[in-house]
């Protein structure tokens, strides 16, 4: 009988011996899974901070260049603001030249021909030939009595014998305020 005895202490310790294998297993798995995830997770975190600083870097390139195009849309803005101010003034400011040289025609002489009319700066040129000296003295004369042509002056008159003309300049200045 002594050995029936002995038979139920040696299973006994083998399953002791087998139920500390197990648990030796166990807390080597656990360890193991403690060791794999300090070492997976900072790389896990590192991955997640590249992505989203990528996305960040996205972003502010994208909105650096909104802003890029936000300043050249503003400044194109600005030049366009200025620009029709100074259309505005200019246009306040501007004399239609046609106003000026409106009802010319009434005191040209007949043998006057006008080759050129300019308009710059509040002065008219008038480049013409006629036959007769006293027609151009005449033409003059006929617009200094005139509100509009009044400050007509004869600037030049030669004679060209090739032609039997005598070629003339008139110039006529506005010292009266602009219209607006």
């Amino acid at each position: 009988m002594y050995e029936l005895n002995l038979l139920p202490y040696q299973i006994k310790q083998k399953r002791q011996k087998h139920l500390k294998n197990r648990q030796y297993i166990v807390y080597a798995v656990i360890a193991l899974c403690l060791l794999s995830s300090a070492l997976y997770v900072p790389h896990m975190i590192e991955w997640s901070l590249k992505a989203t600083e990528l996305k960040l870097k996205e972003q502010i390139e994208k909105n650096s260049k909104i802003l890029a195009e936000n300043k050249s849309i503003n400044q194109e803005t600005e030049e366009l603001k200025s620009y029709i101010e100074k259309v505005k003034d200019m246009t306040s400011r501007k004399v239609i030249a046609g106003d000026r040289i409106r009802n010319l025609e009434k005191y040209v002489p007949s043998d006057v021909i006008l080759e050129n009319l300019n308009y710059t700066k509040g002065t008219i040129t008038i480049n013409g030939n006629a036959q007769n000296y006293n027609s151009i003295s005449e033409f003059a004369a006929s617009l200094q009595t005139t509100d509009n042509y009044r400050d007509a002056r004869i600037t030049n008159i030669i004679y060209n014998p090739e032609q039997s003309r005598y070629l003339f300049s008139i110039s006529i200045s506005y010292t009266r305020e602009e219209r607006k």
